[in-house]
């Protein structure tokens, strides 16, 4: 539940206008303490606290405890029996960033693939009083209010570097992405972010560049345009032109646009990423890889918007 009291409106008062920063190495402790209460209203008591067997909601916290501790190694998380409270335990307290996300992530998804297709009434037979949509609410409201860089989005956590741009490209992306037909450009532009997540900035621009060029071939399925099989991005990009994707009236300033769409992200993946870095290893930068994994989600809309008139 979110009740906006006296300072947390005098922050939001105090951030509205400035510039859109976020932070993606710390999530402080009020933040950690917060998604441990969501986290356990969302996901339910355990048999421990109600003292009456609660099947599910104790398969639940031992799936997520599982889960984590096999990609860890661990047996335990933070040394207690209970899977419940191990798991709050170690989101509280662990050192480590990206094991913070990867315990909210399992939580969310949980949250989201299991609970949010139960009524109400079958909600408050597992002890849980609160919907699981507003569950996930919360957590982006709390990551969003911390300014902490991270959002729940499509069974996943990812990166955020602008809100503006997640919310008017990243979102929309993500939605065109979710239709039939598109399942090869999801699950790419999802790789991108999960390597955008991590930092590993090559990869994030290779899978980007990968979901834009697969969204051109599968508009171009959709509209029964042949495609050879071994297509670049430049090659798709005269497919879709020579088929009029684009009205009439712009076919002046097309020649611009095609050139950006054909040019701009396959050049940040070669000059990035599509080649060996040499006898020195080269880093790619964080804003160039947000760069190409934005600019990819906005030539995806583009692109499916002007395919769907």
């Amino acid at each position: 539940m979110i009740i906006e009291l006296f300072s947390t409106r005098r922050k939001r008062l105090e951030q509205a206008g400035k510039e859109d920063v976020f932070s993606y190495g710390v999530f402080p402790g009020p933040l950690r303490t917060q998604l441990q209460q969501i986290f356990s209203e969302g996901i339910g008591p355990s048999s421990y606290e109600v003292g009456g067997y609660v099947p599910q909601n104790d398969d639940a916290w031992e799936f997520i405890r599982k889960s984590i501790c096999r990609e860890k190694g661990k047996h335990r998380l933070a040394g207690v029996d209970n899977a419940k409270i191990d798991t709050l335990n170690f989101l509280g307290n662990a050192p480590d960033v990206e094991d913070v996300i990867d315990t909210c992530e399992l939580c969310c998804r949980y949250i989201d693939k299991v609970l949010l297709e139960k009524s109400s009434y079958q909600l408050k037979e597992l002890g849980i009083e609160v919907s699981a949509a507003d569950s996930l609410e919360e957590f982006n409201y709390r990551l969003r209010m911390a300014a902490v860089g991270y959002a729940y989005e499509d069974g996943q956590i990812i990166r955020i570097d602008s809100q503006l741009v997640h919310e008017e490209v990243v979102k929309p992306a993500l939605r065109i992405l979710q239709q039939k037909g598109y399942e090869g450009p999801r699950q790419e532009f999802h790789q991108a972010f999960s390597h955008l997540r991590t930092r590993d900035n090559k990869d994030a621009i290779v899978w980007a560049n990968k979901a834009f060029e697969s969204t051109m071939k599968t508009i171009c399925a959709k509209k029964g345009w042949p495609v050879d099989k071994g297509a670049r991005a430049s090659d798709l990009v005269k497919v879709l032109r020579s088929n009029g994707l684009l009205p009439s009236y712009l076919d002046n300033s097309f020649d611009q646009l095609a050139a950006v769409l054909s040019s701009g992200l396959p050049q940040v993946r070669n000059n990035e990423a599509g080649h060996g870095s040499g006898p020195i290893p080269s880093q790619t930068p964080d804003y160039v890889a947000a760069f190409a994994v934005h600019l990819a989600a906005a030539k995806i809309v583009f692109l499916a918007e002007a395919a769907a008139k």
